[in-house]
């Protein structure tokens, strides 16, 4: 990573706010200001260690497709009584494992939290410690959005049809 002096002195700035905003940072953001007043380039790398990885465009759509199957669930639950899908582990949106799936459980949690969608969630904060499911979520979920796939992806599910994505 290579910084212009503008830029490092964008950056020095930034973290000095930053260190006004966050005083339990202080420490943290002095460090990164002086690494960038002094130009240390080889150390540029921790400045960027607070910058996470891009999400490839594939996981954001998985994310977004389980959410919006889910949100169809949610609606037949809405309009039916079916205490197979109530009860089903499966039933409702579990999460994501925060710790070997950050990038799917910080997007959810970002989706439902600060953009509001899939409010319809919201209701599962508890349940689910916060949509972190403690245990890896994603092949359950993409054996269900393979049976949704044969569906058609419809949005008006009948029970039978839930039942059949769910149990997978």
């Amino acid at each position: 990573m290579e910084f212009t002096k503008l830029e490092r002195i964008q950056l020095i700035n930034q973290y000095e706010i930053l260190k006004i905003i966050n005083p339990e940072e202080k420490e943290n953001y002095e460090e990164l200001i002086e690494i960038l007043f002094n130009g240390y380039s080889i150390l540029y790398s921790e400045i960027e260690g607070y910058l996470s990885e891009d999400m490839p465009v594939e996981e954001g759509v998985f994310v977004l497709d389980i959410l919006s199957l889910y949100r169809d669930i949610e609606g037949f639950k809405f309009h039916n009584e079916s205490n197979a899908i109530r009860d089903h582990p499966h039933g409702s949106f579990s999460g994501f494992d925060g710790n070997d799936e950050g990038n799917y459980y910080s997007l959810a949690k970002f989706l439902i939290d600060k953009q509001k969608r899939f409010c319809e969630q919201e209701q599962y904060r508890e349940k689910t410690d916060g949509f972190n499911s403690h245990w890896p979520m994603r092949s359950q979920y993409e054996n269900m959005l393979s049976r949704w796939e044969r569906l058609g992806r419809k949005h008006h599910l009948d029970e039978a049809e839930i039942l059949g994505i769910i149990n997978v």
